[in-house]
């Protein structure tokens, strides 16, 4: 947040779409709509390919895109 009760305090996206975004953690004041402000940055899945295409930043990347995932069980 760049403006309001919230100032300096940032949060990650947790979903986005059509304008929208969904919190992973909400803010602990509540937002005034067309008072406060806030920025929004590109997130990053850490892998060299979204380094590379994404960020055109692949020379940077020290990653380890060849290590398997961890497995996630629902």
């Amino acid at each position: 947040m760049t403006l309001g009760n919230n100032l300096n305090v940032s949060r990650t996206i947790y979903k986005h779409n059509d304008g929208n975004v969904e919190l992973l953690i909400p803010y602990n004041e509540a937002i005034n709509i067309g008072v406060d402000t806030f920025d929004v940055w590109p997130g990053c899945d850490k892998s060299g390919a979204t380094c590379a295409s994404k960020f055109s930043n692949y020379s940077n990347f020290f990653g380890f895109e060849y290590t398997p995932k961890a497995e996630v069980l629902i």
